[in-house]
């Protein structure tokens, strides 16, 4: 996977935080950070060059946890401890990594899909997210490796993932995911020609 640019994913963390500040009741925070930026890589094709892995609460990349620290520490972002909530909140910084040019027609190329993720998942509390996220990230993995599944067998991996979730509570969240558009699927194969279909009778004989 191609490593994006510094300025393209810190100017993402900081677009979230913004969203989160502006238009929610909510706190960015830690988890939530992860699970919005995988959907938005994964699922809307926001190309950021960060790899996941499945962790106890869902889809994980360290690179993206090591960006939040460095984009912290050059007050992109501000990221503080909240100790009511034992965890972390956080708020859009002073630094504008979007100010170039480059940077800001990068990031209103991607605004629209930055705004959706946020749209979807932005109320959602972290145990949603990791519920969400991880059927997500299952989905992904078979489109991945060519596997079709079906909602059942797909909510029985989760399950068997995830045994703090009930089966039925793991079939509605998928059916939401499919409805608005954020559960990976395998693109559909375009019909194949007449003379495609004549040649592989040929060769089957």
């Amino acid at each position: 996977m191609t490593t994006a640019p510094w300025q393209h994913r810190y100017a993402v963390i900081a677009e979230l935080a913004k969203l989160y500040q502006d238009k929610s009741s909510w706190v960015l925070g830690k988890t939530a950070l992860q699970k919005l930026t995988f959907f938005l890589q994964e699922v809307r094709g926001v190309e950021l060059g960060y790899e996941y892995s499945l962790y106890s609460f869902g889809p994980f990349s360290s690179s993206l946890a090591a960006d939040l620290d460095m984009a912290d520490m050059m007050d992109v972002v501000d990221v503080k401890y909240d100790s009511s909530i034992n965890g972390y909140e956080i708020f859009p910084g002073e630094t504008d990594v979007s100010s170039g040019k480059t940077a800001k027609q990068w990031l209103k190329s991607v605004r629209k899909d930055v705004e959706a993720v946020f749209e979807q998942f932005g109320t959602f509390g972290t145990r949603q997210l990791e519920l969400r996220a991880t059927i997500a990230y299952v989905a992904k993995d078979a489109v991945l490796r060519g596997r079709t599944l079906t909602d059942d067998r797909l909510a029985r991996i989760v399950q068997d993932l995830k045994p703090h979730f009930h089966y039925d509570m793991i079939g509605e969240a998928l059916r939401q995911l499919r409805k608005e558009g954020f559960l990976p699927e395998r693109a559909e194969e375009k019909p194949k020609s007449f003379i495609r279909r004549l040649n592989d009778r040929l060769l089957r004989g």
